[in-house]
């Protein structure tokens, strides 16, 4: 889990600088960064074993770039979609801590 997290922690930086500069860079440049980050992500699923995942870039709430890799469903060779729908678990406490402490700082808590 936690080299999972890691490795969707890499691609977020390697992929942000993306959507930083996309609007000053020329389109091949932002087209060989895309292109580095999709074979960045295949190899991650082939050193990890990891069934599936889907990523996205978004641009001021607009998904500019999205891609699935592997499996939904493995045994029944379902592929992973760009759209593919995931439980968010535990991870709904980081967005209520988050909550709670801007709460905190704006002394409404």
């Amino acid at each position: 889990m936690k080299r999972t997290l890691f490795t969707a922690s890499i691609l977020t930086l390697m992929i942000g600088s993306i959507g930083v500069s996309i609007a000053s860079d020329a389109e091949d440049l932002r087209d060989a960064r895309l292109r580095a980050a999709e074979a960045w992500m295949d190899f991650q699923m082939r050193d990890q074993f990891a069934p599936g995942a889907s990523v996205a870039l978004t641009l001021d709430q607009d998904v500019i770039w999205s891609h699935a890799y592997g499996y939904s469903d493995v045994s029944a060779k379902q592929a992973m979609t760009p759209n593919h729908s995931y439980s968010i678990c535990s991870i709904s406490k980081l967005f209520t801590s988050i909550g709670v402490m801007t709460l905190v700082d704006d002394g409404k808590v």
